[in-house]
């Protein structure tokens, strides 16, 4: 069943209590000005193009950074290929955050959502435009944002976490995380565990498997 827009109220919306820890696949430097950028980045949603901000972009003053529950789901989220060049992997660190205390979250994996008028629509469909109507309206219902599942992971059993807050780099909820960053490129467990969605990694130019 399509997905449709948020129509009544959202009082008692399955909750997902969330510990940590997150991780965060993002690019190390600003592609514009080649400064280190931080960890953690939310984006806003706009009217003009139904992807900007992502799938629960919030429009502005506000908005979301996601997450994924393990590093394979970050690594879904952000590489759309099952062939990854090695230096697109280089240009990118991969975090590690756990937030100092949990997190509190609406669940729209939850067969209880299906009450509000949740489909799974919301977690593959293209245009974003009514998951972000989604967003918007369990913003204002206080939640500090949702878990969901990660398009790209073909058997929906990786989970994505987006959290709500103003737009810009700045630190979850305005607490103090405990955060690790590290080298993806350099993590061969990571790489090798990809092999499971069929990717790989490999040097530019490299021979893409051809059916003939």
């Amino acid at each position: 069943m399509t997905l449709s827009p948020p129509s009544g109220g959202l009082e008692g919306f399955p909750t997902a209590t969330k510990g940590g820890p997150l991780w965060r696949l993002f690019l190390a430097r600003d592609p514009s000005t080649g400064s280190v950028r931080p960890p953690f980045w939310f984006s806003s949603a706009n009217n003009d193009d139904p992807v900007a901000g992502g799938r629960f972009g919030l429009q502005e003053p506000h908005g979301t950074c996601y997450f994924a529950e393990s590093p394979q789901g970050a690594w879904l989220e952000v590489f759309r290929t099952t062939m990854v060049a090695l230096r697109d992997l280089r240009r990118r660190s991969l975090c590690v955050a756990i937030p100092p205390q949990p997190l509190m979250l609406a669940d729209l994996t939850s067969r209880l959502a299906r009450g509000f008028g949740i489909t799974g629509d919301i977690h593959t469909c293209g245009d974003f435009t009514v998951s972000q109507q989604w967003a918007a309206a369990l913003h204002v219902e206080g939640f500090g944002g949702v878990v969901g599942k990660i398009r790209h992971d073909p058997a929906l059993e990786q989970a994505s976490v987006a959290l709500f807050g103003e737009a810009g780099a700045h630190s979850p909820g305005g607490w103090k995380w405990d955060v690790r960053t590290t080298k993806p490129a350099d993590d061969l467990d990571l790489i090798a565990s990809m092999a499971a969605w069929g990717i790989r990694v490999a040097d530019i130019p490299y021979d893409v498997p051809t059916v003939h």
